[in-house]
């Protein structure tokens, strides 16, 4: 039996980064890996989405250069030498047979170390256009496991395509709409709308969603699970489905997202990478509502591609988006016997069946024996 050999995770910021770095910690843990898996990077104390309980971790100073505020530069340099300097120091303690990054400046000064110390590094990217980050360090990295085929042209060095692993995806079978519907005080047998705003919410999708729900006369018989982000539009929204007598679980956040999808028909969200992996893989059509602000304007790309490559989703981008125009595309894809809705879910399923993909786990388990069992 091997030694176990570390395998740091570089990541950090919001959840479209680091649930798929947990999940894939998870699949080499359940697999007996022979590996110990240690996170590093900066905010993980105080982000909601790093379950510090499960996984040990270390906290690294960073910053992103990319502020437009020239004052905020200097501070933000001094930052990123201090989190290279604490990640080379720990990189010398620890020993990692392998580095394994998923973008976003928070994993940047743990790559920096990496590329000092000679650690082999392995890097994943769930968008359709790199992150900065991920860019600047492919040219150095092993290879770059990316979830959309379109993300190889934009980077330097060897890329392969690989499907992004999602947080509690063992617990998917074919009994669980069942189980869902119970959770959620549901009925198993009603079109389900799971509408939410991702990581970082969407007060705007909570406002407009509940008023085309209102305007919408002779609506077919729906559910609804809405995640609110924030406790005052939770309220709204409740208030909202009671006076329409839409049957409807309302929550600020739900940590058993599993079961969300399971019941889900279709689903009104954000576009990004993490949401679009959950997407595809419980093959739930949606409408994407691309977050404007999202850095490289990404999200509107991944939504892009859902919409016209695969065929399992419409697009409405926020400056666009309105009560009306919400409610006009809602009438497309759930009306006339939710006929658009069969369309799209059929879309994605031939996807699944035209495209296939290694599990970024086989890759990182192959990776792990080169560099680790032939010590």
């Amino acid at each position: 039996m091997p030694l176990k050999r570390k395998i740091i995770m570089a990541v950090g910021g919001t959840g479209g980064h680091l649930f798929p770095a947990q999940a894939l910690a998870r699949q080499l843990r359940d697999n007996n890996i022979p590996v110990q898996v240690l996170f590093m990077g900066a905010g993980l104390n105080s982000s909601r989405y790093f379950s510090s309980r499960e996984f040990p971790s270390i906290e690294i100073e960073s910053a992103t250069l990319f502020r437009r505020q020239i004052s905020s530069l200097f501070p933000s340099f001094k930052r990123l030498l201090k989190g290279t300097w604490q990640s080379m120091r720990q990189l010398k303690k620890e020993k990692p047979a392998l580095v394994i990054g998923f973008g976003s400046f928070h994993s940047f000064p743990v790559l920096m170390a990496a590329t000092f110390c000679k650690v082999p590094f392995v890097l994943f990217e769930s968008n359709v256009i790199p992150g900065k980050v991920n860019r600047l360090f492919s040219r150095w990295a092993q290879w770059t496991a990316v979830q959309f085929e379109e993300a190889q042209d934009k980077l330097k060095g060897k890329a392969v395509v690989a499907e992004m692993p999602l947080w509690d995806k063992d617990r998917i079978s074919a009994s669980m709409r069942e189980d869902a519907a119970r959770y959620f005080n549901l009925r198993e047998d009603v079109t389900t709308i799971l509408v939410f705003g991702g990581s970082q919410g969407a007060r705007s999708i909570n406002r407009l969603f509940c008023e085309a729900m209102q305007a919408w006369e002779g609506r077919p018989q729906l559910q609804i699970i809405h995640l609110t982000g924030d406790v005052t539009s939770c309220h709204e929204a409740l208030l909202c489905y009671r006076r329409l007598g839409i049957p409807a679980q309302v929550k600020v956040f739900e940590d058993r997202m599993p079961l969300a999808w399971r019941i889900a028909d279709f689903a009104i969200c954000r576009a990004g990478a993490a949401t679009m992996a959950e997407l595809l893989a419980h093959r739930v059509p949606s409408l994407l509502i691309p977050y404007p602000y999202a850095s490289d304007n990404h999200q509107f790309y991944n939504a892009q591609i859902m919409a016209q490559k695969i065929g399992g989703a419409m697009v409405i981008e926020e400056k666009n988006l309105s009560s009306d125009v919400l409610g006009v595309e809602l009438k497309k894809i759930l009306g006339e016997q939710g006929r658009k809705l069969k369309e799209m879910q059929q879309s994605i399923t031939a996807f699944h069946q035209n495209a296939p993909r290694d599990p970024l786990f086989s890759l990182v388990e192959q990776m792990i024996e080169k560099t680790c069992y032939s010590h």
